[in-house]
């Protein structure tokens, strides 16, 4: 009796060994053509950035800043740091705090009006007088810098250099900062000409990451302290109004999210324990998801590897489809589901490895309004400049960034002019930043 139930025993093992086997090939041939799809997605989207090293312009400027106590305004990953002299990083150090806190606070003031920068700041930025004037001679003067690029980062799939880090471009934004800090106190003391040479080169430094696929995130917040600090400003020429908008941050948005949904569909191609026990390890949600506990099966050899692959799949097919939905919708009206939503039910690592589109589509919208507003707001000062008062309307209201959507333009009797957003969409009413509604006295 022991025998018999022994042999069935066995005979249920070895049916369900071929069972899974039969299972495993078929799934992986049905892999096949997805993934060759996706290969060849991939490599075109990667043929679009060779890897360059950085311009004489961009080395000079380099530094330059570094006498600003910056020791890189860009750096690709494993590149050697800029020597910078200790005095130097304490001078700025001691700033940085006071130096993001003053900008923000101006650039989300919802008036026109300027804060004399505490003495700390002044007291820096004459002190660095020397450095910021060749600073400007410098950008004014050469090629919009080009920062090195090298997206081969999407094929190692390393998760100790995601996209975001591969360059650390954090102190291009401390560059930016200072320059506005610059701008804003040059209007101050009535300084026109060096207070727009110090725009030019704030502008020209962002043009250097407006088409980069990965710091993207560092030309969007600058373009916001554009969009903050400009509206604060008198006299400018006529034809900055149309530098505003030249820039479509919305469309350039998508590459950069293409090549986060190619990198986690390579991280779950490559995926070993170690990675995935790091990625697993920075969630309490998926600490506490039984699925990743209970199925140690995802883990095992011929399984785990089929396993991984059509996870991969999904997840850039998902990423893919979610990516391709963004393209010409109305930022201000379009709602869409998670990504997360959409990937396969088994797919739980897939969550881990897919941005949140909505969510990163939406910033560079917003900022696209707050340079429209920021149009508005010059446009009428123009016209008050030629007047000798606020005009009592202005042409082209409709919001070019968000169909149906318009600016209130509106004139007080005390002479105060404000212009806001006739609508301020669901998804903006909590968020920080840039306000969509401002007022101004005339000066």
């Amino acid at each position: 009796m022991q025998s018999k139930t022994l042999k069935i025993l066995l005979w249920l093992i070895g049916l369900s060994v071929a069972i899974a086997a039969l299972a495993i090939i078929v799934a992986n041939l049905l892999a096949i053509q997805p993934e060759k799809e996706i290969e060849q997605a991939k490599a075109a989207f990667l043929s679009k950035y060779p890897k360059t090293e950085d311009s004489p312009s961009a080395v000079k400027l380099k530094e330059l800043a570094s006498k600003l106590g910056l020791k890189g305004v860009v750096v690709v990953k494993g590149q050697a740091q800029i020597n910078v002299s200790e005095a130097d990083n304490k001078a700025f150090q001691e700033i940085h705090y006071d130096l993001s806190k003053y900008i923000t606070a101006q650039v989300e003031r919802p008036t026109d009006e300027i804060d004399v920068p505490p003495e700390k700041l002044r007291r820096y930025l004459k002190s660095k007088e020397a450095a910021l004037a060749a600073i400007r001679t410098h950008v004014l003067k050469s090629e919009v810098p080009r920062w090195a690029t090298d997206t081969s980062l999407i094929e190692t799939a390393d998760i100790d250099q995601p996209p975001e880090s591969y360059l650390n471009a954090v102190n291009i934004e401390n560059l930016q900062k200072l320059l506005a800090l610059d701008i804003l106190d040059k209007n101050r003391l009535g300084q026109t000409k060096p207070m727009l040479e110090s725009l030019e080169v704030s502008w020209k430094l962002n043009q250097s990451l407006r088409n980069t696929i990965i710091p993207l995130g560092n030309s969007i917040i600058t373009a916001s302290i554009h969009a903050g600090v400009m509206r604060k400003l008198n006299g400018l020429p006529p034809e900055w109004q149309q530098r505003l908008l030249e820039h479509d941050y919305l469309k350039s948005i998508l590459p950069s999210l293409e090549g986060r949904v190619f990198f986690g569909y390579q991280f779950l191609k490559n995926a070993n324990l170690r990675q995935i026990y790091l990625y697993y390890s920075l969630s309490t949600e998926y600490r506490e998801n039984k699925f990743l506990i209970l199925n140690p099966l995802i883990w095992l050899g011929p399984l785990g590897n089929t396993y991984w692959r059509l996870a991969a799949i999904d997840t850039a097919k998902v990423g893919r489809e979610m990516s391709a939905k963004l393209s010409g919708e109305n930022v201000c009206t379009f709602e869409m589901d998670s990504a997360s939503d959409k990937l396969a039910w088994w797919n739980q690592f897939g969550k881990l490895a897919i941005p949140d589109f909505l969510y990163e589509w939406r910033k560079p919208g917003r900022v696209m309004l707050e340079l429209e507003m920021t149009q508005k707001i010059m446009q009428a000062k123009e016209w008050a400049a030629k007047q000798g008062k606020w005009p009592q309307s202005l042409p082209g209201l409709e919001s070019s960034v968000c169909a149906g959507y318009k600016w209130i333009y509106k004139v007080s009797p005390d002479g105060t002019m404000s212009i806001s957003l006739s609508e301020i969409p669901e998804w903006l009413k909590k968020a920080t930043g840039v306000p969509l509604t401002s007022s101004a006295k005339l000066k």
